[in-house]
């Protein structure tokens, strides 16, 4: 494997022929080799995911690798441009393909990176540093990089019905939990159903927020210090939330951040809680739920109030008694 170096990415099938010209007792099967790469990809010696489209990639160059998203972020970052298409992606991290063709091209590997472009960007995706879009212009491939978005979000005041706001506690040392963030984003546009919400043509994601549709609702998931937090906000008057969307949307989210194997604690703000609000950062755990006149912990004396357990989107199972 060393040998192909050069090559930058090997074939899962150029491999197993390799394996099949070394003698009986030194050959793998099948499995082993997947065991093999896995273990390579978990220490960082190369780039692997037993999955879909990707098993049959391996990426063996991986600090190559890097430099191709490196050089997409570092050529416009900091400089100031009065080009629209540069002035777009410092702003919102949308990259047309055209542009991404272009920075490659200027690049002393874009050779290399353009012979693997189709691997390098479904790698990309699969890792959470982009979203390959085809509906940023028309038709017209782009790409959304949500480590370069610096748009500003507005909480909005005006939403008619919300739900309540599930929480994701990471835990609080070391940098704040942004590729956590990045990668959920990601991967949200690929969960069935869902898309990003449009606001006057431009789409709703921001610096620390991203909106989506989903069901005939919008889903708000927001970056807020150590937490990552949901809520789903409705257009009509006393609208009803439905429990088993609230139990959808959050085991969809939990499937898609168990990917990183981050630790973090469930939980949910009370009636009073708003997202996004940087010194609002309480939650009631997700573990103590069903609660029996609780009242709550956080809010001040003039708005105490008992928790509701419908703020709880998915209620733990209790223990069968015996």
């Amino acid at each position: 494997m060393e040998e192909e170096k050069g090559q930058k990415i090997i074939s899962r099938k150029l491999l197993s022929a390799y394996n099949k010209e070394l003698s009986q007792k030194f050959q793998l099967d099948d499995n082993s080799i997947t065991k093999m790469l896995l273990f390579f990809h978990r220490v960082g010696n190369l780039l692997y995911f037993d999955k879909g489209v990707l098993r049959e990639t391996i990426i063996l160059d991986v600090q190559w690798f890097v430099n191709a998203f490196k050089c997409i972020i570092r050529k416009h970052e900091n400089k100031a441009t009065t080009d629209c298409e540069t002035l777009r992606f410092q702003t919102t991290g949308e990259i047309t393909d055209r542009d991404l063709t272009k920075i490659w091209e200027e690049s002393n590997e874009g050779q290399t990176f353009f012979a693997h472009k189709k691997d390098i960007l479904l790698y990309m995706e699969k890792i959470g540093l982009l979203a390959i879009c085809d509906t940023l212009k028309g038709q017209l491939l782009s790409y959304y990089i949500p480590s370069m978005n610096t748009r500003k979000f507005k909480n909005r005041e005006n939403i008619i019905t919300k739900s309540s706001i599930l929480c994701f506690h990471f835990k609080e040392h070391g940098q704040l939990p942004f590729n956590n963030f990045y990668f959920l984003v990601v991967k949200c546009l690929n969960l069935d159903g869902w898309s990003v919400l449009q606001e006057k043509g431009k789409n709703c994601w921001y610096e620390n927020v991203a909106c989506f549709t989903y069901k005939a609702c919008n889903i708000v998931v927001c970056l807020c210090k150590f937490q990552i937090q949901l809520q789903v906000w409705m257009w009509k008057e006393n609208a009803y939330i439905n429990p088993e969307l609230l139990s959808d949307i959050q085991g969809s989210v939990e499937k898609t951040l168990s990917e990183r194997k981050d630790s973090y604690v469930i939980g949910y703000k009370c009636k009073n809680g708003k997202i996004n609000a940087g010194e609002d950062t309480f939650f009631i755990p997700q573990t103590e739920f069903p609660v029996t006149e609780l009242s709550c912990p956080n809010c001040r004396l003039e708005k105490k109030h008992l928790v509701d357990n419908k703020i709880c989107w998915v209620l733990p199972e209790l223990p069968r008694r015996r």
